[in-house]
């Protein structure tokens, strides 16, 4: 941010409450910049109504994708009595053997709801997802016989879960709902320095993202399930 001449403007919200998740868009755009290869060429562009995304890259082509971020984070997934305690003054993991029910494919829906009025129809945008919840979405790939391929359960069934009566319904992706969505790329551990990410394009997006796009971060995929793979055969025995 210092190399680009943005580190005194954003120097207000570094210093406030929110820091955390500002930190987390950071990560995003260095993480788009370096891993992807496409430079951050604005930050906090406008959209529409006033709106603004989180930054622009730009293609080969000299085309912008407009790039919000979102990050979850597990205070939201307490409950009433929990705030009015005062839980979220204390550390995410600070009562030993506390359980409560998660469903991340159901956080991956309602953010992507959350974002989703700031994107404008004829341009590319991307959603990214760097989450700090209490129970990430599960990024261990399996064998989807439907799509053909391997994913990660909790963002197919976010995405393209086919049954109304199940999980809450269908998909974000299987409709037009949401086609100003050209696609979404999800990164979490980012402060182990893993650096897990795994990318879904939307096949209803009327402006898809560029193809170069694609298929760099669609590398990311082949990177997880190889990770995945190698992980399975360690702990298998076998290795």
């Amino acid at each position: 941010m210092q190399c680009k001449g943005w580190l005194k403007s954003i120097r207000p919200q570094l210093q406030s409450r929110n820091y955390e998740s500002f930190l987390s868009e950071i990560y995003a755009a260095y993480f788009v910049e370096v891993n992807l290869g496409f430079e951050v060429t604005s930050w906090n562009p406008k959209t529409k109504e006033a709106r603004d995304v989180e930054f622009c890259v730009q293609d080969k082509a000299g085309s912008e994708i407009f790039c919000e971020v979102k990050s979850p984070g597990w205070q939201g997934q307490l409950t009433k009595e929990e705030i009015y305690s005062g839980r979220a003054k204390r550390p995410k993991h600070s009562t030993f053997g506390e359980t409560r029910g998660t469903t991340p494919y159901m956080k991956i829906r309602k953010t992507l709801d959350k974002s989703y009025k700031k994107f404008i129809s004829n341009k590319q945008n991307l959603l990214i997802i760097t989450d700090n919840l209490f129970k990430p979405p599960s990024f261990g790939p399996r064998m989807n016989p439907e799509l053909g391929r391997k994913i990660p359960w909790d963002i197919y069934i976010a995405l393209y879960n086919y049954h109304d009566e199940l999980y809450s319904g269908k998909g974000c992706f299987r409709t037009k709902e949401y086609e100003n969505l050209g696609g979404i790329l999800f990164l979490n551990d980012r402060f182990l320095g893993k650096f897990f990410a795994w990318f879904e394009t939307n096949p209803n997006a009327n402006m898809p993202l560029n193809e170069e796009f694609v298929s760099e971060a669609l590398k990311l995929n082949e990177q997880r399930i190889k990770l995945s793979e190698r992980d399975y055969i360690k702990h298998d025995g076998t290795d």
